[in-house]
């Protein structure tokens, strides 16, 4: 199982190695964080295909795609809207950098860590 925990980005200028700065503004890491992450956990189908959950201020979301080489790309829909969102994210060694498009939600970019959790009887995804 994998862990992901992600942030959207603003005009691509946001450094997981700056915390708390955007360009040259300062902003609270709370409001950063409750406005513009998420969270959730991932588990491999295959040595490439993927299926699990991410939530954010919109709520909970499945999610299902593939990671090939280092590129990831998923879909994710929310159990209370119709439409789907498109990630299309590449590894840059450091964490994985991208952009999002959907109907619902316009063009986007986020960048993602994933972390590998030893345990499978952790968590269960239903």
């Amino acid at each position: 199982m994998i862990l992901v925990f992600g942030l959207f980005t603003f005009n691509d200028c946001f450094s997981f190695n700056i915390p708390g700065i955007i360009g040259s503004e300062k902003i609270p890491l709370r409001q950063l964080f409750s406005n513009s992450s998420y969270f959730g956990i991932i588990k491999m189908k295959d040595a490439i295909a993927f299926e699990g959950f991410l939530i954010d201020k919109h709520g909970e979301a499945d999610i299902s795609g593939t990671i090939i080489g280092e590129k990831m790309v998923f879909t994710k829909r929310y159990s209370h809207r119709d439409d789907e969102i498109l990630y299309s994210l590449e590894n840059d060694g450091q964490c994985y950098n991208g952009n999002y498009q959907g109907i619902g939600t316009g063009e986007g970019s986020t960048k993602c860590l994933l972390v590998e959790i030893g345990d499978e009887n952790l968590f269960q995804i239903s």
